[in-house]
């Protein structure tokens, strides 16, 4: 019986491991906010949500340490897309409601092959992704709630830019 039991307990935790994550609920199944910087979340637990990070404040400097080795010249098709975690960022200034906690979790540097040529050469973009970690306290009502961060590129940190992320306090579902 006993050997059953903790084949039980196994095979429920083997399976456990399986199931979906809630959209959101951790830094890899974060929230989608790269279309509309808009996302819904219930005050009190950690929610995280991906946006687009600002093109202009990526440097040659930068992304020529992270991206470069990614797609060899041979791999260069027109249509490749490739990403590696980087570090190009930093937070300048947080407004927020009082009592929120928001930190940048993730970068991600991409390099995209716009268009290659038969003779190897090929051009491309480089973007970011930034996730952020965001948190309503428990007692937060529901309602929209504009949260503005000032980020700089780590490179040059004279220039910054400002991510405004609209979220959307709901009431969770009984």
């Amino acid at each position: 019986m006993k050997k059953f039991l903790g084949l039980l307990v196994f095979v429920s935790f083997v399976f456990s491991a399986c199931a979906p994550s809630v959209p959101g609920s951790s830094r890899y199944t974060a929230l989608d906010a790269r279309d509309n910087n808009e996302i819904s979340i219930t005050a009190g637990p950690e929610w995280f949500a991906k946006t687009m990070g600002p093109s202009r404040l990526i440097s040659l400097k930068t992304r020529n340490g992270s991206l470069n080795e990614l797609i060899k010249r041979e791999d260069a098709k027109k249509g490749t897309v490739k990403s590696t975690s980087v570090n190009w960022f930093k937070i300048q200034d947080i407004k927020a409601p009082t009592g929120w906690v928001i930190e940048l979790a993730v970068q991600t540097g991409i390099r995209e092959i716009a268009d290659d040529d038969d003779d190897g050469s090929y051009s491309y973009f480089d973007r970011a992704e930034l996730t952020w970690l965001v948190k309503a306290p428990p007692a937060t009502a529901a309602g929209t709630y504009p949260v503005l961060i000032t980020v700089v590129n780590r490179d040059d940190t004279e220039k910054n830019a400002g991510i405004f992320l609209t979220v959307k306090v709901i009431t969770p579902v009984q």
